[in-house]
């Protein structure tokens, strides 16, 4: 069932329950929508939370755009500060980063917030760079990468930090960021599979809306005005 709430106050951030004062159902061909007059919501009191944060820690973006070529190999590309272009193919493979790199990773005393860009090529416009990344890098553990362009041509090795950081996270972490991303894959496929068997059903709409009174209710009119 889906709520839809209209008013100033989400029905959630709540200490009592609203009463519901007056009720309509529209039935619809295959579902219903059903309107609910309720008392205004009373705001809850926001919980004491104490948070820990490795704000001590100094803090490193990691900002990268990255295309994988046949589960191989990844081509990162990112920019710095200071306008430089850099390019590197890594040899691990870094979709199953997708969606778990949130709130970033510690390491060596620095906190890195990774923002990545992935996408797979195409199978028909892989072949060429995976014969290339072959050549110049076979396969290797831990994950290693080669630097492919930079400009400028001569720069510093912290210049390349966030990335040799991002590898060694990811080596540390093997094991459990590929049992994740599998044990995400099986979950979808079921789900796939159980929406082919049984499709879903379209869930009923509740919309719940409060009288908010304006400003200018009861306000008397200027001298003139009728």
């Amino acid at each position: 069932m889906l709520a839809i709430f209209t008013g100033c106050i989400e029905i959630a951030a709540q200490n009592i329950a609203p009463e519901v004062l007056s009720r309509q159902v529209v039935q619809l061909q295959d579902h219903k929508i059903i309107f609910e007059r309720i008392t205004p919501p009373v705001p809850a009191t926001p919980p004491t939370v104490s948070l820990q944060t490795n704000a001590a820690l100094p803090r490193q973006i990691v900002s990268v755009s990255c295309t994988v070529y046949g589960h191989e190999f990844t081509e990162m590309r990112w920019h710095d500060l200071a306008g430089g272009e850099y390019v590197i193919w890594s040899s691990i493979d870094f979709t199953p980063f997708t969606g778990r790199l949130s709130g970033g990773f510690d390491l060596g005393g620095v906190h890195y917030e990774v923002f990545m860009g992935l996408g797979e090529a195409p199978s028909s416009e892989a072949l060429a760079p995976l014969a290339a990344f072959h050549a110049i890098m076979p396969p290797a553990e831990p994950g290693s990468w080669y630097a492919i362009m930079s400009q400028p041509a001569s720069v510093a090795d912290a210049a390349y930090s966030g990335i040799d950081a991002l590898h060694l996270h990811f080596d540390a972490n093997k094991t459990a960021i590929l049992a994740e991303h599998e044990a995400v894959k099986a979950s979808n496929a079921a789900l796939q599979a159980q929406r082919v068997v049984r499709p879903s059903l379209k869930q009923d709409t509740v919309i719940r809306f409060w009288p908010i009174q304006s400003v200018l209710h009861g306000a008397q009119p200027e001298e003139g005005q009728p």
